[in-house]
């Protein structure tokens, strides 16, 4: 290094200090400086002693900083931490020396660096340099992270995944959240199945109002694929407290409180899904299956009237669905079933009854009712599904429910044709 150069480095960077608290954050940058020319030329075995000795500098320096340490000197010694630090790792990482690598740079080093960039940035006098250098390192990760990902194999979804996710730590730094680095991270971790890895992203996505709680929504999905129901329905309870119309978080609460068998919780969602999302077909079908599971599932418990009601709501949910997609076989099928059961419950009922009663009427006509709307629905469900053995035979016992012997014995010709 040129002898005169040096002295004049030295001189100008003791001129800029105001106390002695300065003079080895100065000797620390010349170590720096010196420290990264020795990177340019790829010799890092140098860089590294260089690095060393402005470390320990450095870390002298940030220790002599007292309450009436001047502000710029402050800044100045948090700065170099900053670089100092991150360079360090960089050389050591470059020289091959793996098991000095590992005995440095551990957890405790990294939340060093990070700390040194967070205090550092605070200081609007190298607030603008500390971003641009980490910007230029986090580019750098990226593209890495991208060459990596771009191999489409286990290990390339791995490297990558490190890759991107230390890119958006280091903007993390600096206070800034790069979506994008997370996004990609948290991709690769589903590549390669690691949701733990993937949880770590969502969770920065989540607290950082990623697409208006789509954060969230992917949290809880990565939680779900961990089998973590406590966190599952925490990222869903913590995303609809910030986002209650999302309608993707109330879709997510609908199917949690659906799998645990919440029936009462899962008709609250579904109806903020309807008023989330009056168009999806899907809704309406979950909302109507609700209904006819909590009626199936209550069975001779549940009261004629609160069943008429379930009745009515599940067939209009299922209506709202086919009106959407007249081709929504489920919903055809779902529906012709429930009112099927229902008409046979009936038919029971009245045939149970004693002779000269006189709810036989009443209940005759009811079931018919059942069996003429589980008809318009089967047959809509055949008509689109038209192999479908099951529809076939239900629709045999239906016309013949209410004499149609036609149409009952067209049914029987088609399943011994099946």
């Amino acid at each position: 290094m040129n002898l005169k150069y040096t002295f004049i480095a030295i001189a100008f960077l003791t001129i800029t200090t105001v106390c002695g608290q300065s003079t080895n954050t100065t000797s620390a940058a010349v170590a720096y400086k010196d420290a990264t020319s020795q990177m340019m030329y790829q010799k890092f075995d140098k860089a590294v002693s260089l690095f060393e000795e402005a470390k320990g500098l450095i870390d002298k320096a940030i220790t002599e900083i007292t309450d009436d340490t001047k502000e710029k000197v402050t800044a100045k010694a948090w700065y170099y931490k900053a670089l100092i630090y991150m360079d360090y790792s960089q050389a050591l990482a470059m020289s091959g020396d793996t098991a000095k690598f590992k005995s440095v740079v551990t957890e405790k080093y990294g939340e060093e660096t990070k700390a040194a960039f967070e205090k550092a940035v605070t200081f609007s006098r190298y607030k603008s340099d500390l971003e641009t250098y980490v910007k230029g390192k986090a580019d750098m990760m990226f593209s890495m992270g991208t060459q990596a990902y771009n191999m489409g194999t286990k290990e390339g979804y791995e490297g990558a995944q490190q890759a991107y996710l230390g890119a958006a730590e280091m903007m993390k730094m600096v206070g800034q959240i790069d979506t994008n680095a997370y996004v990609n991270a948290a991709i690769c971790a589903e590549k390669i199945e690691r949701y733990d890895l993937a949880v770590q992203s969502y969770k920065v996505l989540a607290e950082n109002g990623y697409k208006d709680g789509m954060g969230y929504y992917y949290l809880a999905f990565a939680y779900n694929k961990l089998g973590d129901d406590e966190n599952y329905k925490k990222a869903i309870e913590e995303g609809l407290n910030k986002y209650p119309t999302k309608k993707e978080l109330i879709i997510e609460s609908v199917n949690y409180n659906l799998k645990k068998g919440n029936k009462k919780e899962a008709l609250s969602a579904l109806e903020k899904a309807i008023q989330a999302d009056p168009n999806n077909k899907t809704v309406y079908f979950a909302a109507g299956s609700t209904f006819q599971d909590m009626m199936e599932a209550e069975g001779a418990e549940l009261d004629a009237k609160t069943r008429e009601e379930f009745l009515a709501k599940a067939g209009g949910y299922y209506d709202k669905a086919l009106e959407l997609d007249p081709n929504y076989k489920d919903a055809a099928y779902n529906k012709g079933a429930m009112y099927l059961n229902a008409g046979i419950d009936m038919d029971t009922q009245k045939n149970n009854l004693k002779l000269g009663d006189p709810n036989f009427e009443v209940l005759e006509k009811k079931a018919n009712e059942m069996f003429t709307n589980a008809i318009s629905a089967l047959e809509v469900a055949h008509k689109l599904d038209p192999k479908n053995k099951p529809i076939v035979k239900y629709l045999k016992v239906l016309y013949g429910k209410i004499g149609n012997r036609e149409k009952q014995m067209e049914m029987n010709n088609k399943l011994k044709e099946m």
